[in-house]
């Protein structure tokens, strides 16, 4: 079907250079591919946004997203587990509708960390920008994405930003995130040990949040429309 439906199109539109190539080979040559970045400018940073989170006056990693098996949220908890972040009284948040208290997945991460997980569930944007802002580090383990909205929301905000190293990665997020090489836990064990000894330093903050600032929806509608003019015509 989208070998199909790719060979009927008259545009294809993705979201990265990364996806576009793995459609080609899959598919074949895809004649009138566009590549076009999703914008991630919809979080707006205030000086409301150093203001703490309830209940989060101190350090703390940070992952926001869904429980999806390919998120590798078993892997994330090693790799919490394998850190000193508990010995250092550094928790874990977990943001996002699948981590609302009753959930099978936030019963799952809570049976992993114990009280050094701390469960938000879905929150607004506002409180988002506030914990990315405040986080030590966003940790996004995922196996594999074809844009990876978080790692560049949080990059929007200056954030540290801790992910496996995939094409699709180093293609949004440049030499501006910390990549995990081999994957293993203890890897990623001592590079959260490496952030959480380590102060952030404000400039890099500053061209961590330049960089994803490029991506924005205003240039993800144009380009949307340019490709509907052009298969309108």
């Amino acid at each position: 079907m989208l070998e199909f439906a790719c060979t009927q199109a008259q545009g294809v539109i993705v979201p990265t250079r990364t996806v576009g190539d793995q459609l080609r080979s899959l598919v074949g040559f895809t004649a009138g591919l566009t590549v076009s970045h999703y914008g991630v400018d919809h979080l707006e940073s205030n000086d409301d946004d150093r203001s703490p989170v309830a209940g989060l006056t101190k350090r703390y990693l940070l992952y926001v997203g869904q429980a999806r098996s390919h998120k590798a949220l078993p892997r994330l908890c090693a790799a919490y587990l394998a850190s000193n972040a508990h010995d250092l009284g550094v928790p874990f948040v977990f943001a996002g509708r699948d981590f609302t208290d009753s959930t099978h997945h936030a019963k799952a991460v809570r049976s992993e960390l114990g009280n050094a997980a701390i469960l938000l569930g879905e929150i607004d944007d506002s409180t988002l920008a506030r914990l990315y802002c405040n986080a030590s580090a966003l940790v996004h383990l995922a196996e594999y994405e074809g844009f990876g909205f978080t790692p560049l929301e949080a990059l929007t905000l200056g954030t540290r930003v801790v992910v496996n190293d995939l094409d699709v990665f180093r293609e949004t997020l440049a030499d501006h995130a910390f990549y995990c090489r081999t994957g293993s836990t203890e890897e990623i064990g001592a590079l959260l040990n490496r952030l959480l000894w380590t102060s952030d330093d404000p400039s890099q903050r500053e061209i961590r949040a330049l960089w994803a600032g490029r991506y924005t929806w205003k240039a993800h509608v144009d380009d949307l429309l340019s490709v509907y003019r052009k298969v309108g015509q």
